[in-house]
């Protein structure tokens, strides 16, 4: 009986503590292919400083870090409103088939950093991975 108990135990401290949360950091970068006045960038960092009260520096294509937060275009992903918000320890990822569908994504993110607010006080995002392809209108 004991046994079983400490492998669930077991199991489930294991999932808790593999999984990091994304932290926005002052060294946090953006990577993007998106064009330097773009709107999506300028709505990414009103949303880092009302959630957060601080803003990322902007990067290019090529910019690296422990902490990089990823707009980029692709055109593999098909639908004017299709995107995918993936968040892991290192990375946030918004891609979107176009610009219109990462503004989708940043809303998304938007209403998560909204929700998550313990998470969000320590300037910190759970781990998850949105995909939505349908035309339907942003969150």
């Amino acid at each position: 009986m004991v046994l079983p108990l400490l492998l669930v135990a077991a199991y489930v401290w294991g999932q808790a503590t593999d999984t990091k949360n994304f932290t926005v950091t002052p060294q946090t970068v953006i990577r993007t292919n998106l064009p330097k006045l773009s709107p999506c960038l300028f709505e990414l960092q009103d949303i880092l400083r009302e959630r957060f009260g601080q803003s990322a520096i902007v990067g290019g294509m090529r910019a690296t870090g422990n902490s990089v937060i990823e707009l980029w275009t692709d055109v593999e992903l098909e639908g004017e409103a299709h995107y995918i918000l993936d968040i892991s320890a290192k990375k946030l990822s918004i891609r979107g088939a176009t610009q219109k569908s990462i503004q989708c994504g940043l809303k998304t993110l938007d209403k998560i950093l909204q929700e998550e607010t313990s998470n969000t006080a320590n300037k910190q995002i759970a781990p998850r991975r949105i995909e939505n392809a349908s035309d339907s209108i942003c969150p």
